[in-house]
This record gives C-alpha cells, structure tokens and sequence, in this order.
C-alpha cells in the first residue's frame, strides 16, 4: 500500500512494507513526460506482468473523488512480459492511494515469468517492485 500527498512543489511517499513504514519527500521538477495543467501532477504506472497477467490488479483512489484509474490485468496471457504504460495528470494538494496485487497469490516476478513495475509521481519514481525510489 503506498500513500501520496502533495503540495504546489512537493510530494510525500508513505510506503508500507511487510514489517517496515519509510517515508519519503520529493520535490518538483521541470522535465515531464506528460504534460498537464498547472493544478495536477502528473502519474505514470508501468507494469511488467508475468505470464499470468489476469492474476494482477492494480487501482488508484483517493479519498474525495474515489476510483482514479486501474486495471485487471491483460485478458491475452501472451501479452505478459511486455510493457504496459498507463498516464494520468492528478489534481495537486490530495492524497492518493495505490493498490497491487495478485489474486492467485504468487507476486509478478521469479517462478511465472519476471514482472516489474514502477511509479512516477511528478516525473519521480515512489514505488517499484523492488520498493526503491529516486
């Protein structure tokens, strides 16, 4: 479970792992991928699914608004193992929550094929597979 905040020129990252809690705040920066308004910062979640990518759900809410964005895996098991890229310009100053998981309980990665994947938030990776940040 990861949890964002942001403000008109940060962010903060909760992360929560099995046994640890980091906490984590980014700045802004000028170079984006995608362009948005002057109120919004923009997301973008890449994913990797391994060979079972129905398995995998991932969605982003927050509070006021709900359901931002989401996806229940690919319906064509022989599109695992390629890049999947999804965008969205968040407002600014809400927080948001992101979920991942795998419903049959084994991850992406290792025995059914090496899936990855990372979040930028404001052009800065918060989350990886391997829970490391910019």
């Amino acid at each position: 479970r990861l949890m964002l905040a942001s403000s008109a020129d940060a962010v903060k990252v909760a992360a929560k792992t099995k046994n640890d809690f980091e906490v984590y705040m980014l700045t802004s920066v000028d170079k984006q991928s995608l362009v948005c308004e002057d109120n919004q910062i923009p997301f973008i979640f890449t994913i990797i699914y391994d060979l079972f990518p129905l398995d995998i759900i991932w969605y982003l809410h927050n509070n006021d608004d709900g359901f931002i964005m989401g996806r229940w895996g690919v319906k064509d098991e022989s599109m695992g193992l390629e890049p999947f890229v999804y965008e969205k310009c968040l407002e600014n100053n809400k927080s948001y929550t992101f979920h991942i998981f795998d419903t049959y309980g084994d991850g992406i990665c290792c025995d059914w094929g090496v899936g990855t994947y990372s979040m930028k938030f404001d052009d800065k990776t918060v989350l990886n597979d391997n829970f490391k940040v910019d």
